[in-house]
């Protein structure tokens, strides 16, 4: 049809959203196969056929083109095309595309180190779901997204409990596999050694889900990152099998190689090859910086320090410094404690007491006070802090004592009632 007129736009809408309707398929196709520069094409084409359609092709159009950035590691392209879908669907009163949209946001904001924006958004984008009617879903729901960040920049313990509930209460097993992967990802590389027991419980969930839903894109995206987290808990001939016969696939993309990178340096670092994974790591951090990926980079470089301990100390302070300033910068708590706690093993000094702020209420406290003030809000005990902050629970009296001193309170209830009013801190049900 578009041959024979020579344009697109001169075919008649019915005709327009036929071709649209074909595009879509390609585009598709193209995203199974991972054939991402088909994807970024295609999808440019779609939202070109779109505008001028009505509101609702227009915002998906922007979301597909929003997601091919993203793959393409265009982050700055990802973050304005689902600003757009995001403004653009809450001004229409479109929910499933807004909460569509702000999924992809948050996703993005989340790599590029802006956590707590992407929080936000995530949390807004669960109360949306709330009110939405979903008939047929291409994203799981927004409350797992939460307790992923929160891994981070949150409660760890109350996190992780967060995600295994969601898999219980998720029945589509394309979504339910991401939750299991997000749960073996974390307890890889951040749990204690008897966590990888549940790694191997996780992944072996999300195989059977991959298998059952049928989709290839996961079922490859699970096998490269299984790579990598087998490797992390010891099960070397398993991660080098999965590696192998992902490398088989011959897909190549920004994301593509980032999961290959950290597989390859994973396996290396199990194999006692700490050269090899410091190059592989170093020109991994290299990119991901240059891409302004920021989380990546911030588990790069805690990586790079894990390598490098066995081999080169003093580059090893340097990497686990230049990681805990990271995630000081970007809000990663979580992460910023597992570089001070390697620090501390190479008898590195790390806690430095902040300084007060001026001000009233919750300004009065240092930032290590306010980090620990809003755990207490969490409903935290000293015992629950201690162990996600890495400190001693002897540190965390102490810093507790200071709190109630500075804010003129008698109790920890008195404490998480000024955190709830200065900020509100729950979680998505």
């Amino acid at each position: 049809m578009v041959r024979a007129e020579g344009d697109e736009r001169e075919l008649a809408t019915d005709q327009r959203m036929a071709y649209l309707e074909a595009l879509e398929a390609t585009s598709d196709s193209a995203l199974q196969q991972d054939r991402v520069a088909d994807v970024s094409t295609s999808s440019d084409d779609i939202l070109h056929i779109a505008r001028g359609l009505d509101d609702e092709t227009y915002v998906s159009a922007l979301l597909r083109a929003a997601f091919s950035r993203s793959m393409l590691g265009q982050v700055d392209e990802a973050i304005e095309l689902y600003r757009r879908a995001w403004d653009t669907a809450g001004e229409l009163v479109l929910p499933v595309a807004w909460a569509e949209a702000g999924q992809g946001l948050a996703g993005v904001l989340f790599d590029v180190g802006r956590l707590q924006e992407a929080r936000a958004v995530a949390v807004e984008t669960a109360e949306i779901e709330a009110r939405a009617t979903y008939n047929a879903r291409r994203y799981g729901l927004a409350a797992p997204s939460v307790y992923s960040m929160d891994l981070s920049i949150g409660d760890t313990r109350s996190a992780l409990d967060g995600l295994r509930q969601a898999v219980r209460e998720e029945d589509d097993p394309h979504f339910r596999l991401g939750i299991h992967q997000t749960i073996a990802e974390w307890q890889a590389r951040f749990g204690p050694p008897s966590a990888a027991r549940e790694v191997e419980a996780e992944l072996v969930a999300a195989k059977s889900d991959a298998g059952v839903a049928g989709c290839p894109r996961c079922s490859a995206e699970l096998s490269i990152v299984s790579a990598e987290l087998l490797a992390r808990v010891g099960r070397i001939r398993e991660a080098k099998r999965e590696l192998t016969q992902w490398e088989r696939l011959r897909r190549t993309s920004p994301i593509h190689d980032v999961w290959r990178s950290r597989a390859r340096s994973a396996v290396a670092i199990a194999e006692g090859r700490a050269d090899r994974a410091i190059e592989t790591l170093d020109r991994l951090a290299s990119e991901l910086e240059g891409r302004g990926l920021m989380r990546d980079l911030l588990l790069a470089r805690i990586d790079l320090g894990r390598a490098c301990e066995a081999v080169d100390r003093d580059r090893a302070v340097r990497e686990f410094t230049s990681a805990a300033r990271l995630a000081a910068e970007i809000g990663a708590r979580s992460e910023g404690g597992v570089a001070a706690r390697a620090l501390r093993r190479l008898g590195v000094r790390t806690w430095r007491r902040g300084t007060a702020s001026s001000g009233e209420g919750i300004d009065l406290l240092t930032e290590r006070e306010r980090e620990i003030a809003g755990m207490i809000g969490l409903g935290n005990s000293n015992q629950e802090v201690a162990e996600a902050l890495f400190l001693s629970p002897k540190t965390v009296e102490r810093h507790v004592t200071n709190i109630l001193a500075k804010l003129g309170l008698r109790n920890r209830t008195e404490v998480a009632a000024l955190v709830h009013g200065a900020e509100g801190t729950g979680y998505p049900r």
